[in-house]
């Protein structure tokens, strides 16, 4: 009994010991909660002041400062200076519309560019017609089968009429398609034209838009640069261009880059030929671009009144359709590049289109080109013979409008074009006063061809496969 009380009473003791132990920890516990308010001796990021904590955010990422701007009042405030929303890039992090749509709030009117882009988008995607029949490899023809090996057991009796067999169930219905994650739409961008209402930039990439929602006439008006790089556009109307009616809807459009896009057709020229400001078109790598003639020769005809550059890189356009463009007085550099995959070019452009820039009755009296005297007793040469003596190929018959005005590139990129020769080089060098900068790599002019345009003209920077001729890289190039 006495041994019973002895071990009920070290069982109490230990047991007040851990409420004992237990209520200290409980008191220290309380304590420190009462002293979280107070200062802490440990440095902390709101102890900087504002300006250096506005200088610290002008290096974070705009998806990192809307995070700050969560955490904290006085964060928030100033995550949302001005001075942070001048120029806003979220590349390289793709950004649904559902995702840039809690930006808005920080946009304000002096933003004067935006950049985001999409997802990677699949090249496949882009296609929107079957390949014809003609490409596409016929079945195999099915070899005989064998026949089966003789079974050793007996044949199975065939079914009895009166029990046919269980018909078998139809297929489950196709799943719906799941629902299109567009990365821009109208409402959108009718959130960023009233928040930002003097955007002068935006830059879209591997955007999928809607184009029966998203209209051009919901772009900010303010825009002066404008880039819809490799994107998708569905729905495209079938009665008239994307670009209809852009002169009303991007009065001050400057730079329309439209790199990579398989969407864009020939007939958008005429429609991008009536904007009066715009001053910079860049098609490289559209792949649908060619057999543009009729809308290239009319564009050129009556519209692009203020073109100054022109970007073919990586399409499919022919001599035929870089001509046309010879008719734009404004046009100063001229960007052409043979798209990959194809050989040589295929010689889509050959020394025709060259020569079709320039001619002999605007230049014949050029200190680089040479003077041609008539013999005793002969009439003055032609300006057609001059050209053809200087040359050598016909050219001036076949092309009579090419010499009504000089031309005034100043800088011309063929590249990769083997059926560019040395007669490109002589007509640049007699034809082209005002070129500043040749670019003839993966071509077929010679070391001897090279030689002799550096030393008629000197005054141009020559990009050719002799590197060692080389006196600086072309500077209009390096951002091309």
């Amino acid at each position: 009994m006495a041994k019973r009380q002895s071990s009920t009473q070290r069982e109490e003791c230990s047991a007040y010991k851990k409420l004992k132990t237990c209520s200290e920890e409980l008191e220290k516990s309380v304590d420190s909660a009462g002293t979280a308010d107070e200062p802490s001796n440990y440095p902390s990021l709101l102890d900087l002041s504002d300006d250096i904590l506005l200088i610290i955010l002008s290096h974070l990422h705009p998806i990192d400062i809307e995070a700050l701007s969560k955490t904290n009042s006085r964060l928030n405030i100033i995550c949302h200076d001005r001075t942070l929303w001048t120029e806003v890039d979220f590349r390289p992090y793709p950004l649904l519309a559902s995702g840039l749509e809690k930006f808005i709030e920080f946009f304000l009117p002096i933003t004067k560019s935006i950049a985001c882009c999409g997802p990677s988008l699949p090249s496949n995607e882009a296609q929107t017609s079957p390949p014809p029949a003609a490409l596409v490899d016929p079945p195999a023809p099915s070899s005989p089968s064998p026949p089966p090996p003789p079974s050793s057991s007996p044949p199975l009796p065939p079914p009895s009429s009166s029990h046919p067999p269980p018909s078998t169930p139809p297929p489950p219905p196709a799943p719906p398609p799941p629902p299109v994650d567009y990365t821009m739409t109208h409402e959108l961008m009718e959130a960023i034209s009233r928040q930002a209402y003097q955007l002068r930039k935006l830059i879209l990439e591997n955007q999928r838009i809607n184009t029966s929602e998203l209209l051009l006439e919901y772009f900010p008006s303010s825009l002066e640069h404008l880039e819809l790089k490799s994107s998708i556009l569905e729905n495209m109307p079938s009665q008239q261009s994307y670009f209809f009616d852009v002169k009303t809807n991007l009065p001050y459009l400057k730079v329309l880059d439209l790199t990579g896009n398989k969407w864009f057709l020939p007939h958008s020229l005429l429609a991008l030929s009536k904007s009066a400001t715009l001053k910079e078109l860049i098609l490289a790598k559209c792949m649908n671009l060619c057999d543009c003639v009729p809308y290239a020769s009319l564009a050129a005809l009556y519209g692009f009144r203020s073109l100054q550059v022109l970007d073919l890189r990586g399409t499919l356009v022919e001599d035929s359709d870089v001509s046309c463009f010879n008719r734009i007085s404004t046009l100063r550099q001229l960007y052409l590049e043979a798209p990959a995959g194809v050989e040589g070019g295929r010689r889509l452009i050959t020394d025709m289109c060259v020569t079709s820039f320039g001619g002999v009755r605007a230049h014949h009296n050029h200190p680089h080109a040479p003077h041609h005297r008539a013999a005793p007793g002969q009439p003055p040469p032609h300006h057609h013979q001059l050209e053809l003596n200087r040359i050598g190929v016909l050219l001036l018959e076949a092309y009579p409008w090419r010499v009504q005005q000089p031309s005034q590139l100043t800088c011309l990129v063929v590249r990769n074009y083997t059926a560019i020769t040395d007669i490109s080089l002589k007509h640049a060098g007699t034809c082209l006063p005002n070129l500043t900068s040749l670019d003839v790599s993966g071509t077929s002019c010679t070391e001897a061809g090279v030689r002799l345009f550096q030393q008629q003209r000197s005054d141009v920077t020559l990009l050719s496969d002799y590197p060692a001729t080389l006196p600086l890289p072309l500077p209009l190039l390096n951002n091309r």
